[in-house]
């Protein structure tokens, strides 16, 4: 499993499943932060807009 498809799991909220094959797992630990970092950015502006 690649980074990319890691980033599309983890976006689409599913189940990593077997990562043995990730060279390094802490990248999976960042790409879940961006990921964390993204949904919660887009929710704030989500509450921005029906203020308006």
């Amino acid at each position: 499993m690649g980074p990319i498809v890691v980033m599309k799991a983890l976006m689409m909220g599913k189940e990593l499943g077997d990562l043995s094959t990730i060279e390094e797992e802490a990248s999976v630990d960042e790409i879940r932060g961006a990921v964390e970092k993204m949904n919660s950015g887009s929710t704030q502006e989500n509450k921005g807009d029906k203020d308006n």
